[in-house]
């Protein structure tokens, strides 16, 4: 079996070194990785595999964290992991279509507001989970007086 690198294995995966450590830190990279009688990490086509999962599942906005609970899939078992993909695929979707919404309530607002800026005024549209944050750290030299 052909071997490769860290270097060539980015290369070939279109992945940094620091994100396959990354990878390899949180446990996402199977097979185990081997090293050589030098002690540098020694990758195979399985590894190029197992990248090119993790790329297609950060693809579809799927996080590092919770790639850990489908390790299985970076093993070649897809018919383990499908239903429990399919679901975390499926509350994606969900949450984008719930942004999805709250964007085009803010483009409404947006465009009321562009359309008549005074009246608009006397509403108020914060979409759900909207949070404003305040810092007074800068006090004027007006303020002061």
């Amino acid at each position: 079996m052909e071997q490769f690198t860290i270097g060539q294995l980015a290369q070939q995966t279109g992945v940094s070194r620091k994100a396959i450590r990354l990878y390899e830190e949180k446990g996402l990279i199977l097979p185990s990785i081997k090293r050589s009688e030098g002690n540098y990490r020694v990758y195979n086509q399985e590894h190029v595999f197992c990248i090119n999962g993790i790329k297609q599942l950060r693809s579809l906005g799927v996080s590092l964290e919770e790639m850990t609970d489908l390790v299985v899939i970076f093993e070649k078992k897809p018919v383990e992991v499908e239903p429990r993909l399919q679901h975390l695929l499926k509350e994606k979707l969900t949450m984008i279509d719930e942004h999805i919404k709250d964007l085009q309530k803010l483009r409404q607002h947006v465009g009321a507001f562009l359309d008549s800026p005074k009246d608009v005024f006397n509403q108020v549209y914060l979409p759900k989970n909207f949070t404003i944050e305040c810092r007074y750290n800068h006090v004027s030299n007006i303020e002061k007086q």
